[in-house]
Formats: C-alpha cells, structure tokens, sequence
C-alpha cells in the first residue's frame, strides 16, 4: 500500500511518475491512496 499527501500536481507527478517514482517501483497487488491537495483533475494512470 501506498499512502501519500503532497503539495501539488507537480509533486504528485514526480512522486507517482518520475523516474524514481512509486509505478517504477512497486509490484502487483499494490494499491495507492492519494489525499493530496492537487486540482487539476489529474488521475493516476492504472498500472
């Protein structure tokens, strides 16, 4: 599991995308619960 709570839709993207993120490193069955403040409506892709 995978709990987060960041700033913005900038550090959601580096936690959740970059190239040290959460999607290159984690295995199946994982889940992610995100309670960041972002409002762009950007939606973590299903991995």
């Amino acid at each position: 599991m995978v709990l987060s709570s960041l700033a913005d839709d900038a550090a959601v993207r580096a936690v959740y995308l970059g190239p040290d993120g959460v999607t290159n490193g984690i295995s199946s069955p994982t889940f992610a619960v995100d309670t960041s403040t972002e409002r762009s409506g950007f939606k973590l892709p299903r991995i």
